[in-house]
């Protein structure tokens, strides 16, 4: 420019050399100075009007572009950065330099470029104002114009004021424009506490954005720009140039050559100016456009009738579609059939009204991609006028992946609503805290149980309120230590309610841990348990009354085990030497007559025995090898004679595969099967009882046992056979007494089987007989060869046997006078010589100044006991007290046998003692 107005200033003075009196007369340069200057004054004026007009327009257009620009970078700083801060721990705040990492808030950061460009007196100022501001601001005091600019926007949003100042001799635009309120901005200042004002909607006016852009020096616009000087100048000197060349053609042809030279050197210098512009020019599109191919979002330029002028990158990604086969079609190929109607509705409302209420809002619509499916999008539209044209910026964002998450939170909302709802209503109480203990929740259950309400409570540890005298230190101590380390704990423990009375609860707390693993809060669920608190101490109140009872009832059963047996044993024993004796037909019919009433006296006593320590869980099993062919011999020993005199048959089958010796207990084992026996005998008239023993095949050393017991005997009904195994049943008429026993047998026979873990079963038809079975399995002893067997059949055997012969001295302790003679008639039948006492001092004096070969001692006696005089013998030191001591005793309950041989006893020997177990003994001790 400096230049061009060198040349023309070159071009002026050339023409002002010419000698002007020579070229016209005198008044016709009067008049051309006149006419001159006339046209100048009003080209002058023109062009500085025109010029005045054109920048103020240009300026106001920048004001415009710029306040734009600096909305739109807002909007993308607040959706693009901030909102994908949400959940990271990095801080976004107002006071940002104040907190270590954070990041200002997107009007903190426009306020402060503001700042930034007033401290460097920037040619471009912005500033931002409103009449609600934060309390940091609320200390700014607002120009007259500033608050007229505030009231003009809020009447309507879309006005724009301006305003033309000097600052400091400079002179400026100022521009206002709207700040209204979007989506992105409403979560942010509805929820701060320090916001003046929480109930923000989209499209409300926040405030103001002022843009101020510097004109210069506050004078005229002509003296701004030399190039209107040059241009005034130039056609002023030009006009009189061609008056004095019109005048002087011929002479001054030359000179117009020259002025045209330096016209057309002012035209070059024009054009290189021009070309710098179109440079500067085409590296800002440049910049531009890597912009817009890079960013994610989809940017796509419409004109008024829909049709899309050009779309970034982005848009071929986020659509399927090339960007050649968008250009020139219309924008609703992006978009489903319904929402491409009512796009063509937004248009043709803007071409007839000019008014949109879309452009500058964002909104969520459903785009289209090439393969038909239907994605969520958000839309932010802008305006732009070119000359003649109206162009339309859409920016449109995939939101698929908001949506999800939205819907989820959502969904996860709703859930918390669901259990805060159960949590409210359930009657347990839950109780929410800090890391620490500090209540932040209680639900209605701890309000209903504890009668505290939430308010009273919040930010307090339950300690501090709940606890009392009755509270265990130690539960307190326990639960404390739990929460300090942040483990999960389970207690029971007392708690007071706010009127102080008392009540159990039982506590679960599982502690919360957040994403990084850092302890956030505890959880405790307590259930009142004050009622089961109570019934447990009612129930063990009453199990102690029951152990009272039950071991009354042990030393009752100890008790009667000893004493009825005792009288029963010498009834049984004189009958037994009676029988042995020289008796008439008369005496031996009354005598046999007597035993058998006491034998079955004696099988009564025992079964009620049986079954009492039973239930009083006494029943225990031995546990060692035993024949179980032989038990089949014992009971068949047993009742031959018996079976004889009905004039039935009595036999026996043995499976040949039957182990030779098994570990069991052959006493239970033989009560069992003697029990069916006697049954089969009683009911059976005519025919046959038969027994069998069977096994199974033996695996992992044990061996499935059944015995069977057969008889052709009366049968039983399907009711008889359900009743059979319950306690006091008994087949036949119960008012005539047609059948003896208590009806326990078989309910004793079935819990033994139980015990022994095996089962018991009942075949039978009324008038064919019946079959009674029990299978026990029985393992194999490891040091015993069971590869023998053997084949058994009855044999009658008489119950009267030669009367063994033994050698020796022996002494009897015994209180009872009856079973005294009993036991010395017997032993001296046998050959033995025997002295009697009756209690344990006698007998340990007996012992200390006699010799014998074997004591028999009673264990329950008076002045001294049995096991207290076999320990006082035991400590005599003679060497010729080496007798064995056989125990004598009624005692029948578990564990007694075992009890007496741990107490220094050599043997056991159970009353009433009969005449086959007592010379079993002898022989066993006496060879």
């Amino acid at each position: 420019m400096e230049k061009t107005a060198q040349k023309s200033s070159v071009l002026g003075n050339n023409v002002r050399k010419m000698p002007i009196d020579r070229l016209v007369p005198g008044g016709l340069i009067t008049l051309f100075i006149a006419f001159s200057t006339t046209i100048l004054v009003a080209l002058f004026v023109l062009v500085d009007r025109h010029q005045a007009d054109i920048a103020e327009r240009n300026l106001i257009r920048s004001a415009e572009i710029m306040s734009e620009n600096i909305s739109d970078f807002r909007a993308y700083y607040s959706q693009e950065i901030i909102s994908n801060l949400r959940d990271s721990d990095v801080v976004v705040s107002h006071q940002y330099r104040e907190i270590e990492g954070a990041v200002p808030l997107p009007a903190t950061m426009s306020i402060e470029l503001g700042e930034y460009l007033d401290k460097k007196e920037s040619a471009v100022r912005f500033r931002m104002y409103s009449d609600m501001p934060f309390p940091w601001r609320g200390d700014r005091v607002l120009d007259q114009f500033q608050k007229n600019a505030l009231r003009a926007v809020q009447a309507d949003p879309s006005q724009s004021v301006t305003e033309t100042v000097a600052i400091d001799g400079v002179a400026y635009l100022r521009y206002v424009s709207a700040v209204t309120m979007a989506e992105s901005c409403i979560g942010c200042h509805n929820a701060r506490p320090e916001s003046p004002f929480r109930s923000w909607s989209v499209g409300d006016v926040r405030g103001v954005q002022e843009v101020l852009i510097s004109t210069g020096p506050a004078e005229s616009y002509l003296s701004q720009s030399a190039t209107f000087r040059d241009i005034i100048f130039f056609v002023v000197v030009a006009f009189g140039s061609g008056m004095i060349v019109i005048v002087f053609l011929a002479r001054q042809n030359s000179k117009a050559f020259v002025e045209i030279e330096n016209a057309a050197l002012f035209e070059q210098n024009r054009s290189s100016q021009l070309q710098s512009y179109q440079l500067q020019l085409e590296e800002g599109m440049g910049r531009l456009n890597a912009v817009l191919n890079n960013v994610a979002d989809a940017i796509v330029t419409i004109d008024e009738r829909g049709i899309i002028q050009s779309a970034n990158p982005a848009t071929e990604r986020m659509f399927g579609l090339p960007i050649g086969g968008l250009i020139g079609q219309n924008v609703s190929i992006l978009m489903p059939g319904d929402m491409a109607a009512r796009h063509d509705g937004f248009l043709t409302a803007y071409a007839e009204t000019g008014h949109s209420k879309i452009i500058g809002t964002g909104r969520e619509l459903a785009g289209q991609r090439a393969d038909g499916s239907v994605f969520p999008l958000e839309l932010s539209i802008s305006k732009v006028e070119l000359d003649d044209r109206t162009l339309f910026t859409g920016i449109l964002r995939d939101i698929t992946s908001r949506k999800a998450v939205e819907q989820s939170l959502r969904e996860s909302e709703r859930k918390a609503r669901t259990l805060s709802l159960v949590a409210d209503r359930t009657d347990n109480a839950v109780i929410i805290t800090d890391a620490i203990g500090h209540i932040e929740w209680v639900n209605g259950g701890f309000e209903r149980i504890s009668g505290f309400k939430l308010e009273e409570i919040i930010g307090r540890k339950p300690a501090e309120f709940l606890q009392g005298e009755e509270t265990s230190s130690d539960q307190t101590a326990y639960m404390r230590s739990k929460i300090g380390s942040g483990e999960p704990f389970t207690a029971e423990v007392v708690n007071y309610t706010k009127d102080k009375t008392p009540y159990w609860v039982q506590i679960d707390a599982q502690p919360i841990y957040g994403a990084k693993g850092e302890l956030e809060h505890y959880i405790a669920i307590e259930r009142d348990v004050t009622g089961v608190k109570q019934r447990e101490a009612e129930l063990e109140e009453a199990k102690l009354r029951a152990e009272e009872g039950s071991e009354t009832k042990t030393r009752f059963l100890a008790m009667m085990s000893h004493e009825i047996p005792t009288p029963l044993n010498g009834v049984l024993g004189a009958l037994n030497l009676l029988e042995d004796g020289s008796l008439n037909a008369e005496q031996k019919r009354l005598t046999a007559v007597g035993r058998k009433a006491g034998e079955n006296l004696l099988s009564i006593i025992n079964d009620v025995l049986d079954i009492s320590k039973m239930e009083a869980g006494h029943l225990d099993l031995e546990t060692s090898p035993i024949d179980p062919a032989q038990v089949v011999q014992d009971v068949m020993d047993i009742m031959q004679n018996r079976a004889s005199e009905k004039g039935l048959t009595l036999t026996s089958r043995i499976d040949s595969a039957l182990p030779r010796f098994v570990v069991g207990d052959a006493a239970r084992l033989r009560q069992v099967l003697l029990n069916f026996v006697s049954n089969a005998v009683k009911f059976t008239e005519t025919g046959s009882v038969t027994i069998k023993l069977g096994a199974g095949e033996v695996r992992d050393r044990e061996a499935q046992l059944t015995f069977e017991v057969t008889d052709t005997g009366v049968g039983l009904s399907e009711v008889a056979v359900s009743k059979l195994f319950e306690e006091f049943w008994r087949a036949g008429d119960t008012k005539t007494r047609t059948i003896e026993g208590t009806g326990l047998g078989l309910a004793i026979c079935q819990r033994i089987v139980d015990r022994m873990e095996g089962q018991i079963d009942v075949k039978s038809e009324e008038g064919v007989g019946s079959t009674f079975s029990f299978t026990v399995p029985l393992t194999l002893p490891s040091d015993i060869d069971i590869s023998g067997s053997r084949t058994t059949s009855g044999t009658t055997e008489g119950e009267d046997q030669a009367l063994p012969s033994f050698n020796g001295r022996a002494l009897v302790a015994e209180d009872s006078s009856a079973n005294q003679l009993i036991i010395k008639i017997m032993m001296e039948r046998a050959g033995l010589a025997v002295d009697l006492v009756a209690n344990g001092e006698e007998a340990v004096s007996a012992a200390r100044n006699n010799p014998y070969d074997l004591i028999f001692m009673d264990i329950n006696m008076p002045v001294m006991d049995g096991v207290t005089a076999t320990s006082t013998i035991r400590e005599i030191k003679d060497p010729k007290v080496t007798a064995p001591i056989i125990a004598m005793t009624a005692f029948t309950m578990s564990g007694d046998r075992e009890e007496i041989l741990d107490k220094g006893l050599d043997d056991y020997i159970s009353k009433p003692i009969n005449k086959k177990q007592l010379y079993a003994m002898l022989a066993k001790w006496l060879g």
